[in-house]
């Protein structure tokens, strides 16, 4: 495994492979699940900041709570839309392209940013 990753980091680089198998491994279980991540994906994209502290087309939900600063993440907040749409089965079109949708939102939050796990921080 170790000699796989480090062909991957040095021609691709580990961050584009997962983002390659993103659209790619749920194909193999649906097409329609595969695009709609991949849809969800560049959506989200579009209206995101471009890297970790560019503000994009819709504001960054960050708020201070005394002295901490905390930064709820598109992310975060889709996992949980998404998480509630499947225990409640709810869905618009179709399941697959609704969740795989979703799943795409979040997917770009945790992909594209360093800082995705940085939820809260002193100011």
């Amino acid at each position: 495994m170790g000699k796989i990753r480090k062909w991957l980091d040095a021609n691709y680089g580990w961050r584009r492979f997962l983002k390659l198998s993103l659209g790619v491994v749920p194909s193999i279980v649906s097409i329609e699940l595969g695009i709609s991540l991949v849809i969800g994906y560049l959506v989200a994209l579009f209206f995101a900041g471009s890297r970790t502290k560019i503000q994009g087309r819709v504001p960054s939900l960050v708020f201070r709570v005394r002295q901490y600063r905390v930064h709820v993440h598109h992310w975060v907040v889709f996992s949980h839309v998404l998480v509630f749409t499947l225990v409640t089965h709810f869905f618009v079109i179709t399941p697959l392209l609704f969740y795989g949708f979703l799943g795409g939102i979040v997917a770009q939050g945790v992909f594209h940013y360093e800082d995705w796990r940085t939820v809260i921080q002193k100011a």
